[in-house]
């Protein structure tokens, strides 16, 4: 998805200003999400794009319980989580960021 078409659902069909208005997000502004739309969209395009075709083939599979991915991911999800994606949705009581409201950031992960 392009980074314009994803600041396009997220400010003008998501409505995200509405959503800064809550007393949830009132420490978040628009300029705030946009510079996390272009940090996840430079991540993307740098960490995770160039290994697109590899992961796919290299699909994700369960063994003894556990959950083994392409160790081409390694690198990409230490960068996410290093960004604080990881903890972007989550309170800051647990630990998170409250950078993105959950609805905004199912947008950006689809």
């Amino acid at each position: 998805m392009l980074l314009q078409e994803l600041k396009f659902l997220v400010f003008d069909v998501h409505e995200a200003e509405g959503l800064l208005k809550t007393e949830a997000f009132a420490h978040l502004d628009l300029d705030i999400l946009s510079a996390t739309l272009e940090s996840a969209d430079t991540l993307a395009r740098r960490s995770f794009e160039p290994i697109a075709a590899q992961i796919d083939l290299e699909e994700p599979q369960l063994r003894e319980g556990k959950a083994i991915a392409s160790p081409a991911l390694a690198e990409p999800l230490r960068a996410y989580a290093e960004l604080g994606f990881l903890a972007a949705t989550f309170p800051r009581d647990w630990g998170g960021l409250e950078r993105i409201p959950f609805r905004l950031h199912r947008i950006r992960s689809s």
